[in-house]
């Protein structure tokens, strides 16, 4: 048996005994062939059968997780793309923001650059290597938020054009 299989078995198990310790009532089933009769063994096929259909349904679970993962990570890539572009583009609008700014560009297109790199794993990823990728696609988005946040809190507030004081109230002219 493969080392992937052997995993795939023991996450079966462990969720089986997991949902069997759920204090809801369990739902009835039919009983395998070889268990129809009282008392009957249980054998090594009935074993091997239910084993591999809870493998299946266990794949079939992290395969649904991992797209939903997938999709939200692409669509948090592309919100903070659109916040780094907006971010270059209030911090070009004079000093010392732009300065500021193309000395944390770089950073900001590294950690960019990661993430994406990262979905890409994720979208590949298969059963065995899931929660590697997954960790590494969440460590990378958080690194990126993360630099977002530093950069806007760095270069937003020197972006913002100086308040000009109101001016002054003109008397209203008008014929008494």
């Amino acid at each position: 048996m493969s080392k992937g299989m052997v995993f795939v078995a023991a996450f079966a198990m462990l969720f089986l005994g997991l949902v069997g310790c759920s204090k809801k009532e369990p739902k009835p089933q039919t009983p395998p062939a070889a268990q129809q009769k009282q008392g009957a063994p249980v054998t090594f096929q009935d074993v091997k059968k239910e084993t591999g259909e809870a493998a299946q349904t266990t794949g079939q679970y992290v395969a649904q997780e991992k797209d939903k993962l997938v999709a939200s990570a692409s669509q948090k890539i592309s919100e903070l793309e659109k916040e780094l572009k907006d971010l270059e583009a209030s911090a070009a609008k004079g000093e010392p923001a732009k300065s500021d700014y193309e000395k944390i560009k770089p950073e900001l297109e590294r950690q960019l650059a990661a993430a994406k790199v990262k979905l890409e794993e994720a979208k590949k990823a298969g059963a065995q290597a899931w929660e590697g990728t997954k960790q590494g696609l969440n460590s990378a988005l958080t690194g990126l938020e993360d630099a977002y946040k530093g950069a806007k809190a760095k270069i937003a507030p020197q972006a913002q054009p100086e308040p000009q004081p109101p001016a002054p109230a003109q008397p209203a002219s008008g014929t008494n």
